[in-house]
């Protein structure tokens, strides 16, 4: 049996909230994808390489955040359905001009801050330093996406 000194249900616990976490990069790396091909303006090639950094970004947390649950003893159930239905963050369905694509993304960025401090609130009482860890890791990512973005978006001051 799985234990390395994190019982069943801590790990359950882990497990439920790295899912909801992934479920939410998962979005978010999409619409950052349809921003990246879609981006338009005077600041096209700046931004699509940008939005291109944090595509990859988002893609290596991915695969880092389903790692973490499978070295906890569980199974991905990666697939969009489940994905949507977890997550939080909304795909995007229109076309939004370049200021308002910065815009959606700064607000997903710092959503997923705040989802992943009260994730590591929650863990404290796990006493898993290895999924901690790797939240204090994504967290410190995301701030600084939000950082750049809001750094781009012209009524941020």
């Amino acid at each position: 049996m799985l234990e390395f000194g994190i019982p069943q249900n801590r790990r359950e616990q882990a497990r439920v909230l790295l899912f909801k976490i992934l479920s939410d990069c998962y979005i978010l790396m999409v619409k950052t994808q349809n921003y990246h091909w879609n981006v338009r303006g005077s600041h096209f090639h700046s931004y699509h390489q940008m939005l291109g950094m944090q595509y990859d970004d988002l893609a290596e947390a991915i695969d880092m955040l389903a790692e973490r649950i499978r070295t906890l003893g569980f199974h991905v159930s990666a697939n969009y359905k489940n994905f949507v239905t977890q997550a939080t963050l909304e795909e995007e369905v229109g076309e939004p001009d370049t200021e308002e694509m910065l815009k959606k993304l700064t607000d997903d960025h710092e959503y997923l801050i705040r989802e992943i401090r009260e994730a590591i609130g929650k863990l404290k009482e796990t006493e898993d330093e290895g999924t901690t860890d790797l939240l204090v890791e994504r967290l410190r990512a995301h701030e600084k996406t939000a950082w750049f973005l809001r750094n781009h978006l012209s009524d941020y001051a």
